[in-house]
């Protein structure tokens, strides 16, 4: 009995011998098909090209745009929301892995696309009055925005979706589909900002922004039933 091993050290060997039981076969594992987020965004964004082109067509560029000279505003336009649908599309790509930075992503990408709504408000107290009459004026085309704008989303929607569905695994279907609808609203606005003829920032701080939540909330409402495993 004195000369046997206490049995707390023989518990403690099991455990230990496990663990490297469980970390040596952990060196050799591998995934049988490597998961990457970055051809879904990258598909998602070409979706995005492929819509701008499309509008060049009908119902047509802004005549600045067709000349290969857009106006500053429109330059800077899209620049916000081709980086805003960028940063959401990888947001969304990411959804269907665990952790992997989603939150900071979508958050960096809704600040963005949230942007044109803050200069909308700076800018408003310093423009002209003829300006401001001018910009109260766009605000009739609101629909005909909402309406590009949401038909441009549907194809990087779809990408988004059969990547989460396929590809990964979706533990949050409806922060997945919120977020998939956030990344799709804003590559299509992107490629609807090349057809607006809007020449203020009033309409892009108040129609831009609507039509990425129009977008958002349609995927909250409609995907999660297709996100769910």
């Amino acid at each position: 009995m004195n000369g046997a091993p206490p049995l707390h050290d023989g518990l403690e060997e099991t455990a230990i011998a496990t663990e490297d039981l469980i970390g040596a076969l952990a060196k050799d594992l591998a995934p049988v098909r490597p998961v990457r987020w970055q051809a879904a965004a990258l598909a998602s964004l070409a979706t995005g090209i492929v819509c701008a082109l499309a509008l060049g067509i009908v119902p047509g560029w802004r005549p600045d745009v067709a000349r290969g000279a857009p106006a500053a505003i429109v330059e800077q336009r899209l620049a916000l929301l081709v980086l805003a649908g960028a940063l959401l599309a990888m947001a969304a790509a990411r959804e269907a892995m665990p952790g992997a930075k989603k939150a900071l992503l979508r958050r960096a990408g809704l600040a963005l696309a949230a942007l044109p709504m803050m200069i909308a408000v700076l800018s408003w107290p310093v423009a002209a009055a003829t300006v401001q009459q001018a910009a109260r004026l766009e605000l009739a085309g609101i629909g005909r925005c909402l309406l590009i704008a949401t038909a441009c989303a549907l194809p990087p929607l779809v990408v988004l979706v059969h990547w989460a569905r396929r590809s990964g695994a979706v533990t949050r279907p409806e922060r997945a589909a919120t977020t998939i609808g956030l990344a799709a609203g804003a590559i299509g606005t992107a490629a609807y900002s090349l057809t607006c003829p809007s020449q203020h920032w009033l309409f892009a701080g108040i129609a831009y922004p609507l039509a990425i939540a129009l977008s958002a909330a349609s995927a909250r409402i409609v995907l999660p039933r297709w996100l769910r495993w």
